[in-house]
């Protein structure tokens, strides 16, 4: 998902450390996933890493220092794009950090299944 900055400098994704205020102190995310302007260094954040901090610091109230980790759901199923694109499954055009649907996952499982049940 390149983006570009307000300032027009283009993006390249970086894991970076992120400071958050709450409850009269700071709690510091370390490798966080976002995407840093390489002109101004401006950071910018999907909705689901942001979704993901606030979970894991709902998880973890207590401490100062939170190691950002991903859902082992969502892993999955990254591996899974990973691994469908390495294998050319991909239609064309379509790039895995586009925003894709469990449904859409699934299907693409199902049609991987069938033709490899074909083919055994």
């Amino acid at each position: 998902m390149p983006v570009v900055c307000i300032c027009g400098g283009k993006t390249k994704e970086k894991k970076v450390t992120v400071e958050r205020r709450l409850r009269g102190g700071n709690v510091l995310f370390k490798g966080v996933p976002a995407f840093v302007c390489q002109e101004c260094g401006e950071r910018y954040f999907t909705a689901k890493t942001v979704k993901r901090m606030d979970y894991l610091l709902s998880q973890k109230k207590e401490e100062k220092e939170i190691n950002f980790s991903v859902d082992p759901k969502e892993q999955y199923f990254e591996d899974i794009l990973k691994l469908m694109n390495q294998q050319n499954i991909m239609p064309d055009g379509v790039a895995l950090n586009q925003p894709v649907s469990l449904s859409e996952v699934f299907l693409t499982i199902n049609r991987i299944k069938s033709i490899t049940d074909k083919i055994a």
